[in-house]
């Protein structure tokens, strides 16, 4: 069979990192030098929240993850790989976003999660299902939004940079939602390669990429996006790429 981690990361090796849509020249690389080629200062948030413009020597990114199964850090560990070929002096932090800064309980989460497929699959698979609808996911955002908002804070002063990647789909809409102004500067990677839960799915993000038919079809469910041009390379609002 095949490891799903594995597939995941292959897929990105092969259409979003060496051929990618970040930018019309295709390329990685030259999507990072477009976001930071904003003068710092533009977009930037206030005192309390995430920085955007740069006060270090190498350009920094942030790319979030966490080991609950799907793929995450493998897909996050291949897309640092191709970033450091592709753009020489960046400066490339992978961050487990729960473990390291989420509270209780979502921080043991990484440590739960092979107990709680084995043991609780179903009441997971409840879970998702029931959850699974930009109706509800923005509503339990908004619920958790002053719970989780000090750890939000926390990450983004502690790992500041020009780009955060999300690998995880807990770490997109809480970012997003201290993120403020500077969402332009925010990338979700979509891991999963045929179901995509709902929480995957931010209009806000300035990218978000997919790596297979099904996750963009899933995108086009959400109405996220529409498609502009019928070709396999999608021209697509608001950024979804596959």
């Amino acid at each position: 069979t095949l490891d799903r981690s594995s597939a995941a990361s292959d897929v990105y090796k092969r259409q979003l990192v060496s051929q990618s849509g970040f930018s019309e020249t295709s390329s990685v690389g030259n999507f990072f030098a477009d976001v930071t080629a904003i003068p710092p200062g533009i977009g930037q948030a206030d005192s309390t929240s995430f920085r955007c413009g740069s006060d270090y020597m190498s350009p920094r990114v942030t790319i979030l993850l966490s080991d609950t199964g799907g793929g995450h850090r493998s897909v996050a560990e291949a897309v640092r790989s191709e970033l450091l070929m592709l753009q020489s002096g960046l400066s490339v932090e992978l961050v487990d976003g729960l473990l390291r800064y989420a509270p209780f309980p979502l921080n043991r989460l990484p440590d739960w999660y092979s107990k709680i497929i084995a043991y609780g699959k179903g009441v997971w698979r409840y879970g998702y299902a029931i959850t699974d609808s930009r109706w509800i996911t923005s509503r339990l955002n908004q619920a958790a939004r002053p719970y989780l908002r000090p750890a939000v804070r926390r990450l983004l002063r502690s790992q500041p940079a020009e780009v955060v990647v999300s690998t995880h789909p807990l770490l997109v809409g809480t970012v997003l939602d201290e993120l403020g102004e500077c969402c332009s500067r925010f990338v979700t990677v979509v891991t999963d390669l045929v179901s995509a839960h709902a929480w995957w799915f931010d209009p806000r993000a300035a990218r978000t990429l997919v790596p297979t038919g099904a996750t963009y079809r899933r995108a086009l469910d959400l109405s996220l996006i529409h498609i502009s041009e019928p070709t396999r390379r999608y021209a697509i609002a608001n950024d979804v790429f596959c």
